[in-house]
């Protein structure tokens, strides 16, 4: 028989030692979600309660309960004014409140919250009427949401919002008739105009969505009325407060003061008397004071915000109602650029089976691979698709133009560009548009819900195609793409032009995609629609402020540009998301070679059917972007910076796209302009792009990572942590990608010059084995490029005398030169790597000086240590190809 001899005892110990580590790695991975839940657990969380009153009486703070609490109005809350309501606490948030409405105090709301330690909510809202009758609602939630309760004289509208650690309640108080018109709340215009309820004073508003907000701003500038700023307030009011959700607290606060300076601290309000100054300025006042925490002021901008709408909507609201009394047409959501092509989509308000007969009957010149392109759902899906495009963009043309109307009617100064300012950058805007109706299947099939229960009750015949679905489209951050370089390839007039009604039929694309989500090409092919999941949505949002504001800074930014971001609203039935991308890639130029570049040379390697190359077919074809000097150092300056962004927003898992056209196989035509990279020998054009970056590093890649981790290819794989992802996607960028034959150095050399760094030595290090003595290294890191020395065993004296280049570009002239120094565990028993010691070295100094020789300099964050480095900077003319 076979006999099995026993493995070497040297083998054996490896064995021991890798299952060590795979075991280590799972007790780091499991101990850092025990540890964030624990965080979670025991962290300070924090209860803002908005109350608004639109009452003519008081309303007066009864009780506040709760660890910590403070109230910006102590005695009475005045008819159309805001006040807050702040609660916190560790773990657990329980919080009170009771609000008298009148000196009488025959009306209370009481509403008691209660957030559990993990972000789910309990809201107990009850109401008493002056006979004594007590209504109750209670309502449980771990996102947004929204009730409204009601007594024999006054209501309540209630919306809550949960983010992280930080919980919102908003309170409308008001007349029983203003608020309890959710039942009959109409969706569209034609609706208003039949409806038999009348909308009182100021709430006249909170039915409409932004394209009749618009419409009513568009009657006020043709009827030369001084209520154009007015109505344009409480347009961008609706769509900042409603955009507040999923932003941080810096970028909250960055929006709401945009849109105060644009209509309250700059006065134009008050030029057109539509809010006194008056009662505002206590909230003008506290909202300029620069003794508040960023959160609170905030808090001020909202309470500012929040009293002005108010006071601006009882006027208009009066002369709205007439308008809607009268029967007045305020605008036609679909506009027909081309009446004398016929559309594929009726006005809001029309029949959609009639509109999806007419999209039948398109053609698609191209097919998926995955979808059916004839599929009902795809067509219905592109169906509004179009249509909500269409409508975002052409409400931007309409918007840009009633701004410009009121900028003109403010006198020159600080004012008007404060309006300019807001119109340009407001960074997360929301705004609804209302589509109609669909029937149950149809809305199911858009969502691929078309075959679920409409409950979770064992009642087959409940269908969702015994429902039908009101249908909105929230399209987010329109401004934010609408202003991308400049507008040149993400204006509101191109998208209308490619992507809207009478624009060419969408086209399906091959994809290799493994997420089963639609893509779409525009008949011209300049823009690319592709279905997101809710996180990928909701990400994206989150990043929009720091995406607009890194695409304006860092203009040759390789990022892919995107044009819309839009949520279609299923009522009832479902949420989708999409997103509407320009295309990396020339559609004039055929494209020869396309390669998808991670950094990673595990499993990426095309395979058979797929039309991509990845990295290993890249290194293996032995591919460079050949360019000249100056353009590798632009390209790779741009590269590094774009990786920082998104690794500040903890993504990873991108890809570097890369399309070749070969002038050999066809020749350019004279004539046609590209915004391509020329190789050096004028032969190929390349396009270069930074795409699919929604991908965070949560549970499921965390978990990918250590299945990986346990295969032995923890770095090589593609999924790892975002800061190790950015540096090594740099690394292959700047290594295997670029290539300038021309330079001395390799591609070394940035924008700035190139910074050597030498070694040397270190004296005095710690202990950090228990054998008595340390086994050294240092990491030496400039942005995101980063080098090693080698390890010096058994020594707290080492000598490495190691030299690296480092390309050294703008954005680094005012970073740091890091060397940290570390002593190597080997093996899972002596745990991870032991820190040694930091040095930090300002670039700016180097560059300066041109040459610095640091002697036994004492390392930071450690009682000892010293560390002998020699750095040299040799900077480059300053003649650079602009991209």
């Amino acid at each position: 028989g076979h006999v099995t001899h026993p493995s070497p005892w040297w083998q054996q110990a490896i064995r021991r030692s890798l299952r060590m580590e795979v075991l280590q790695k799972a007790a780091e991975t499991v101990g850092g979600i025990a540890g964030n839940a624990l965080e979670a657990m025991h962290s300070l969380r924090s209860l803002h309660i908005v109350v608004s009153n639109a009452t003519e009486v008081p309303v007066f703070l009864v009780e506040s309960s709760g660890a910590e609490a403070r109230t910006t109005f102590d005695t009475g809350l005045e008819a159309e004014c805001a006040g807050l309501l702040r609660l916190a606490d560790r773990g657990e948030l329980r919080g009170t409140i009771k609000l008298r409405l009148g000196e009488g105090g025959t009306e209370l709301l009481g509403i008691r919250v209660h957030f559990s330690r993990l972000g789910s909510g309990e809201v107990l809202v009850q109401f008493s009427d002056k006979d004594g009758r007590m209504h109750r609602r209670r309502w449980v939630s771990s996102g947004d949401g929204a009730v409204t309760i009601a007594s024999s004289t006054f209501a309540a509208n209630v919306v809550m919002t949960i983010e992280g650690s930080e919980c919102m309640v908003r309170i409308v108080v008001g007349q029983k008739e203003d608020l309890c018109r959710r039942s009959l709340r109409p969706t569209l215009l034609e609706n208003h105009q039949k409806a038999e309820a009348k909308f009182s004073g100021r709430f006249v508003f909170k039915a409409w969505d932004s394209l009749q907000l618009l419409g009513f701003a568009e009657w006020c500038h043709n009827q030369n009325s001084t209520a154009l700023v007015g109505a344009l307030f409480l347009m961008e009011y609706a769509a900042v407060v409603a955009g507040l959700g999923g932003l941080s607290l810096a970028d909250r606060a960055f929006m709401l003061n945009l849109l105060v300076c644009a209509f309250i601290a700059n006065g134009a309000l008050y030029l057109h008397s539509l809010a006194s100054p008056t009662p505002l300025a206590p909230y003008l006042q506290r909202w300029r004071s620069q003794d508040e925490s960023l959160s609170e002021h905030a808090e001020s901008a909202l309470l500012l915000l929040e009293t002005a709408a108010l006071r601006c909507s009882a006027p208009l609201g009066h002369m709205a109602q007439q308008l809607i009394d009268r029967g007045v047409q305020l605008h036609d959501p679909v506009p027909r650029s081309r009446p004398s092509r016929p559309s594929v989509f009726s006005a809001a308000g029309g029949d959609e089976e009639v509109l999806f007969q007419k999209l039948g009957t398109l053609k698609m010149k191209e097919e998926s691979l995955k979808h059916n392109a004839d599929s009902a759902s795809e067509q219905r899906l592109m169906a509004l698709v179009r249509k909500c495009v269409h409508t975002s963009a052409w409400f931007s043309i309409r918007r840009k133009a009633l701004f410009q109307a009121a900028e003109a009617s403010l006198p020159e100064g600080d004012g008007r560009r404060a309006m300019r300012r807001h119109r340009q950058w407001v960074p997360a805007a929301r705004r609804r548009f209302d589509l109609g109706t669909l029937d149950g299947e149809e809305a199911g099939e858009v969502i691929g819900r078309s075959r679920r229960r409409c409950c979770a009750l064992p009642c087959r015949r409940r269908t969702w195609a015994s429902r039908s679905a009101t249908v909105t489209c929230n399209s987010m951050g329109a401004e934010v793409f609408a202003g991308l370089d400049g507008g040149r390839v993400t204006d509101p007039q191109q998208v209308l032009q490619s992507l809207g009604c009478e624009s060419l039929p969408y086209r399906a694309m091959s994809t290799n995609s493994k997420s089963g989500e639609f893509f779409f090409f525009s008949g011209d092919r300049r823009y690319l629609v592709k279905t997101i999941s809710e996180e990928e949505g909701k990400l994206l949002f989150g990043m929009l402020p720091g995406y607009q504001e890194h695409l304006r800074a860092q203009t040759r930014s390789l990022i892919v540009r995107y044009a819309g971001l839009f949520c279609l609203d299923l009522i009832g039935i479902g949420k989708r998301y999409f997103s509407v991308m320009v295309n990396v890639f020339d559609p004039e130029m055929a494209i020869h070679d396309t390669f998808d570049l991670k950094g990673s040379m595990f499993m990426r390697k095309k395979k058979e059917g797929e039309k991509i190359s990845k990295d290993e077919d890249w290194v293996t074809s032995r591919r460079r972007l050949r360019v000249a000097k100056e353009t590798c150092a632009e390209l790779c300056a741009a590269h590094e910076q774009d990786a920082a962004f998104l690794e500040s927003y903890g993504v990873m898992d991108y890809s570097l796209l890369i399309g070749i056209h070969d002038t050999d196989s066809t020749p350019v035509r004279q004539g046609v302009s590209s915004s391509g990279i020329w190789s050096m020998d004028a032969r190929r054009l390349y396009f270069v792009g930074i795409i699919d970056f929604l991908i965070s590093f949560g549970l499921s890649k965390q978990g990918e990572h250590f299945i990986r981790f346990a295969q032995g290819h923890s770095e090589d794989a593609s999924c790892v942590d975002p800061l190790t992802y950015a540096r090594r996607q740099v690394r292959f960028v700047r290594d295997l990608v670029m290539s300038a034959p021309d330079l001395e150095d390799g591609n070394s050399a940035g924008t700035e010059g190139t910074l050597r760094v030498e070694i040397e030595a270190a004296h005095g290090l710690r202990v950090a084995d228990l054998v008595g003595f340390s086994d050294p290294y240092v990491l030496v890191s400039l942005g995101l490029q980063r080098h090693r020395t080698a390890t010096v065993a058994r020594n707290c004296d080492p000598k490495w005398n190691n030299t690296f280049s480092f390309a050294v570009d703008e954005a680094h002239l005012h970073s740091e030169v890091e060397f940290s120094v570390w002593d190597e565990d080997i093996g899972a028993l002596q745990g991870t790597d032991d820190f040694l010691g930091r040095l930090l070295v300002p670039v700016a100094r180097v560059v300066e000086a041109s040459s610095m020789k640091l002697c036994q300099e004492p390392l930071k964050e450690v009682k000892q240590g010293r560390l002998s480095v020699k750095l040299e900077f040799a900077g480059v003319p300053r003649n650079y190809f602009t991209l």
